[in-house]
């Protein structure tokens, strides 16, 4: 039971098959939102009680993106906050470039806790042009080294210098993989919110 600590019953249906969410998730708390003007549907979706504990009813679609949403949350924000730190280190390039940095990647964290579309989006946009940035740097790298301080053409370079360029080329590729792979994962996560349709979905929704 300690692994269901501060977690909400709900049932699923059909087959009345019940789990545990965490109360903060945005699935859980869109049946506890009473700000909507359609109160049937908020008659409907009180929460019933079973041995002493809150049953709440989610399409069975929908259980599984709010339990996916919960696993994938602690590690979205570990790299909002990894990112947080970067920027840190991006105040060397120029005050104003780490600040928007900064406050981008602070905006993803705080979406992490609040479960903000809105804040997301603007996270998502600066990884997809990291993404792009990293993918500029390698293709720039490949085609005009000089930009890099490398000689432009193989026969010109010396062995170390040789070395240090596939080197660096190496680099480059391996952060932009990297890159592409935590902006799949971002894309992810913010497809795992909850859209509007669904939030309908889940006011109206009583098994028969």
């Amino acid at each position: 039971m300690l692994g269901n600590k501060n977690k909400k019953r709900v049932s699923v249906y059909p087959g009345n098959a019940t789990t545990y969410l965490q109360e903060s998730n945005p699935y859980v708390q869109i049946n506890q939102d009473d700000s909507s003007d359609n109160a049937v549907a908020n008659a409907l979706n009180q929460c019933e009680q079973q041995d002493g504990i809150d049953l709440i009813y989610i399409p069975d679609d929908l259980l599984e993106k709010a339990t996916k949403l919960e696993k994938n949350n602690c590690a979205v924000r570990f790299i909002c906050f990894c990112d947080i730190i970067m920027s840190g280190l991006y105040f060397f390039n120029g005050w104003i470039f780490g600040l928007v940095c900064m406050i981008v990647s602070t905006n993803g964290y705080l979406a992490t806790i609040y479960y903000n579309k809105s804040l997301m989006v603007c996270y998502l946009i600066y990884q997809y042009m990291q993404v792009f940035f990293r993918f500029l740097n390698m293709i720039v790298l490949a085609f005009a080294p000089n930009e890099f301080g490398y000689n432009s053409t193989v026969s010109t370079r010396n062995n170390q210098e040789q070395s240090g360029y596939f080197l660096h080329l190496i680099i480059l590729f391996v952060l932009f993989f990297f890159q592409t792979a935590i902006a799949g994962f971002i894309t992810n996560y913010y497809k795992l919110l909850p859209t509007t349709l669904e939030r309908q979905r889940i006011k109206s929704y009583r098994p028969s």
